[in-house]
């Protein structure tokens, strides 16, 4: 019996009673009186409408009917109301699995690689959904990430469906030779052993100008393919070398010559004014299928000076008139002793830069195989040769179809000794037609007609 229902109900009877004594003291004998409270009123026990009041009629009526009793009138956290006692709200019949349901937790089953995900709050087994988790489906059907030292995982099969960095392990067996796992545009030869491809580290293949894998006139040269284990023949007819390679101490000027069947000999041979210095480096007298870029003007038969092919229009020395403190100052005479015009163009770009416009022009000079640097502005030491071999440099220009040195004078990186309204405001210029020499003020206005020719060593 349900202690509590059983203390209100006596406190229930109690409260009858007292009011009851009330009245009767109140009321002449023999009256009666009598008070009910709904719907008690109906029962006629406890209306005091004749037998023995029984205060545990509707406990046990409601626990017979399998109602629980709670005193809030209320069913537990987590637990629906699915019916309640007609003789008594405080009883009720609650349940579990129906809140779950109630509440959206109607999942019991996933299929892999879905999960049951978030179980009911009073442990019914009852989900609220199902959940994808590749990773935990992955480990569960044995499929691994990492894999024992000297094993990978299998990059093709073996992979897991749900989560392709799963895998399972294999023990590579290498690749073949001349390949590797690196990739490469050579091509592919097998894997090594665990499905990953192995690449040519090398051209397997001979060059497509020696097709033969044996020599087809017995004249043909040999190469090999890429990977050096195959040998590769060109096609040759034989003939007879029209020069052999020098095979001495070259102590003038080495190059390769073309020996008539179809190859190079090694020729020495000491280098002459005149001669065409060409993009490549090669220096010869003869007219090549090359890109010529100087002509030699001054040598002593291995090293020397040569002369650009390309003359620019008037130009200053510099654009002021200022002395240049960091050269030396020269008169008509002695400025032929001054023959460091590369260390003279030097000190001017670094004194003037670009306001020093001859010197400017040459330092930046360059052509296919030279960089600017390379050349500069000739002192007049060096550009005396020039004069002294004009008619021969003139004959090879005219040769090469280039313009031929002009009859205007031409600025040296010499600074000259005389004065203005400056202290060594002139520079040496010689005039290449005719070797007239003299000093004429930087920044010329008078004459404006001082023009450059840039140099460089070889």
């Amino acid at each position: 019996m349900n202690n509590t229902m059983l203390h209100m109900k006596l406190n229930s009877a109690v409260s009858v009673f007292a009011v009851a004594a009330a009245f009767a003291v109140l009321l002449p004998s023999p009256a009666y009186s009598g008070i009910c409270f709904l719907p008690d009123c109906a029962d006629e026990d406890l209306a005091g409408g004749g037998g023995n009041m029984n205060i545990n009629e509707d406990t046990e009526f409601c626990e017979s009917k399998g109602f629980t009793y709670y005193a809030s009138g209320e069913c537990p956290q987590y637990y629906a109301k699915v019916g309640q006692c007609n003789r008594d709200d405080h009883y009720l019949k609650c349940d579990a699995k129906t809140w779950c349901e109630q509440n959206g937790y109607n999942t019991t089953s996933c299929s892999i690689p879905q999960y049951l995900s978030e179980q009911c709050p009073n442990g019914e087994n009852l989900y609220k959904s199902c959940q994808t988790d590749n990773d935990r489906a992955c480990k569960e059907l044995g499929y691994t990430k990492a894999c024992p030292s000297g094993q990978k995982l299998k990059k093709n099969s073996g992979r897991c469906s749900y989560d392709s960095s799963y895998g399972t392990c294999c023990t590579p067996t290498g690749c073949p030779s001349y390949t590797s796992l690196t990739s490469s545009s050579y091509g592919t030869n097998g894997t090594d052993g665990c499905e990953y491809t192995c690449y040519y580290t090398c051209n397997m293949n001979c060059p497509s100008s020696y097709p033969y894998s044996s020599d087809p006139t017995g004249c043909s040269s040999r190469t090999t393919n890429g990977c050096g284990n195959k040998s590769c023949y060109n096609y040759v007819s034989c003939c007879t070398p029209s020069c052999t390679s020098y095979t001495g101490t070259c102590n003038y000027y080495s190059y390769l010559a073309n020996d008539g069947c179809g190859s190079t000999c090694i020729k020495c041979q000491q280098i002459k004014v005149g001669d065409i210095y060409y993009s490549d480096g090669t220096i010869t007298s003869d007219i090549l299928n090359k890109t010529p870029i100087g002509i030699v003007f001054k040598t002593n038969g291995k090293n020397g000076l040569i002369v650009s092919l390309e003359e620019t229009g008037y130009i200053n020395w510099t654009n002021s008139l200022e002395d240049t403190p960091t050269l030396n100052n020269f008169n008509e005479t002695t400025a032929t002793s001054d023959a460091d015009g590369k260390n003279n163009t030097e000190k001017l770009i670094n004194y003037y830069g670009s306001q020093a416009p001859a010197a400017y022009y040459c330092s930046n000079y360059n052509t296919p195989g030279t960089n600017k640097g390379e050349w500069y502005l000739g002192a007049y030491g060096e550009m005396y040769h020039l004069y002294k071999n004009r008619t021969t440099i003139n004959n090879k220009l005219k040769n090469l179809n280039k313009k031929q040195i002009s009859t205007n004078d031409f600025w040296t990186s010499t600074e000259g000794n005389k004065s203005c309204s400056e202290p060594n405001c002139y520079a040496i210029i010689i005039r290449l037609s005719d070797g007239y020499t003299a000093q004429h003020t930087k920044n010329d206005t008078f004459y404006t007609h001082q023009v450059v020719r840039a140099i460089k060593q070889f």
